[in-house]
């Protein structure tokens, strides 16, 4: 007869590794070890809405108090029928001590995931401790979910890079620095505008064809004035790291009621990467560097330890000096914020922006 297999989760801040050896497991029960503190941000039931697990358990202990853990731990009841594996992963100390003394006594195997490896250690039977390896790939909706994090994706533009390509040469150009963008920027907001003779000859000039012959939608301004680099990044990242559609996206994402909008967002070997694109890092002759690398970094609050962020930055003239060199005081700071920077000089050339991607996503 087959045994039920009952999963038992630690539940922490960092969702990923119970996401993935649920995953990996795929437990037909799942009872998660919790605290009043994660409970708070809903910890469990994001966990549990992200893995779309058909049965659970949530104990709630105090953290603190080792006898309060003993006792709800130990007053869990399994049938004979059931084969237990705990992950040990989350938790604090007292915690993961705790469970693995009372979940070893009822003879669980017992699994632990070293930050940051893909690999879980089996703790228990240590006569039978071996590795096992995580083939599972988190996509970027099941992250978002499993931090509670509510998203809509917006859809491209674009159907393939061949348009975005083309805004990226025109821009080298110097095609898309004139009156008429500025004029446009100043649209953004707006369902269409009529085209006057100034941008209609602009259209003409950079080979742009409007779905409308007398206006432009809110869509297309904004594609015109920005958007084009968002998604030249996107395509290229998707060609690069062989990304599936579920799991990079340009969007907007709320987190307690507030709306924050990305320029993209990608799941790559179960890391979540935030990316922020930008043509110019200067705002009416002043650098905005500091704020945008500040910005780049508090969005990935509360998404996991192993989160990343991304600047990608047509500017060429606000990161380095007059030798072609970064500065070093923006390279500290970029470092300070833990954000990777990709700038014009990079990103121009094409070879060499894919190889600094290669090595930055440790693509063999």
């Amino acid at each position: 007869m087959k045994k039920t297999k009952t999963l038992i989760s630690l539940v922490s801040d960092q969702q990923i590794p119970n996401f993935l050896f649920s995953k990996q497991i795929k437990p037909d029960k799942h009872i998660l070890i919790s605290t009043k503190k994660m409970e708070t941000k809903n910890q469990s039931l994001n966990l549990i809405k992200a893995l779309g697990s058909p049965e659970y358990k949530i104990v709630e202990v105090n953290q603190d108090d080792i006898q309060d853990i003993e006792k709800k731990l130990s007053n869990l009841k399994f049938g004979d029928d059931e084969e237990l594996i705990v992950n040990i992963t989350g938790g604090n100390k007292l915690v993961s001590h705790v469970a693995y003394e009372i979940f070893k006594a009822k003879k669980a195997s017992i699994y632990y995931l070293p930050f940051p490896s893909n690999n879980y250690l089996k703790l228990y039977p240590k006569e039978d401790a071996s590795k096992l390896e995580i083939n599972q790939k988190i996509n970027l909706g099941e992250y978002l979910k499993a931090y509670g994090v509510e998203f809509k994706f917006q859809g491209l533009f674009s159907k393939d890079i061949a348009l975005p390509k083309k805004m990226f040469e025109n821009f080298a150009n110097n095609e898309l620095n004139g009156e008429e963008i500025k004029e446009l920027r100043g649209s953004r907001r707006k369902d269409n505008i009529a085209i006057t003779e100034d941008i209609r000859n602009f259209l003409k000039k950079i080979d742009f064809q409007s779905k409308e012959e007398n206006t432009l939608s809110r869509r297309e301004i904004c594609f015109l004035t920005g958007g084009w680099f968002e998604e030249y990044i996107y395509f290229t990242l998707q060609e690069i790291l062989q990304l599936q559609r579920e799991h990079i996206a340009a969007g907007k994402i709320f987190r307690s009621g507030v709306q924050n909008e990305h320029d993209a967002m990608l799941t790559y070997e179960n890391k979540l990467y935030i990316i922020e694109c930008k043509t110019s890092l200067k705002n009416n002759g002043q650098s905005i560097f500091s704020e945008t690398i500040y910005k780049s970094s508090a969005l990935l609050k509360d998404l996991g330890l192993s989160a990343k962020s991304i600047l990608m930055t047509m500017d060429s003239t606000t990161l380095r000096n007059n030798n072609g060199e970064f500065n070093p005081d923006f390279l500290k700071r970029a470092k300070l914020f833990e954000v990777k920077v990709f700038d014009y000089k990079i990103i121009s050339d094409c070879d060499e922006f894919k190889s600094k991607l290669k090595e930055y996503f440790e693509i063999q």
